[in-house]
């Protein structure tokens, strides 16, 4: 009876492991697709658009609930690459905070 309970046991925690994981995953592929979203709607305007201006706080996800994450932008000294940061956070199901951060760079076109 002790083995079979210890071996039911096992099993038990080998799925509440399994199911933690694939919850962890699916939070993680939403939230990558929601930064993906976010970082396609910042770098389809002009680099020079007022949403794309340097400012020090954090933004609202364009499109996106202000808890969902945010954005921050920042230019280098000589006006002609902007780093933007997306943030998108969300609370697992056991109640850690988690985020993923997608970066990219945008440069000022010198051909005009």
């Amino acid at each position: 009876m002790a083995v079979v309970t210890i071996t039911i046991m096992a099993i038990y925690g080998a799925f509440s492991f399994t199911r933690r994981a694939t919850v962890l995953a699916e939070e993680r592929l939403a939230s990558l697709h929601i930064a993906r979203q976010a970082m396609e709607t910042l770098r389809c305007h002009p680099y020079d658009d007022s949403i794309l201006q340097e400012c020090n706080r954090k933004r609202p996800l364009p499109g996106f609930p202000s808890n969902r994450g945010h954005f921050t932008i920042v230019e280098d000294k000589a006006n002609l690459v902007k780093t933007i940061d997306v943030v998108v956070e969300w609370r697992s199901p056991w109640g850690k905070e988690q985020s993923l951060t997608l970066t990219t760079m945008m440069s000022w076109n010198l051909r005009q």
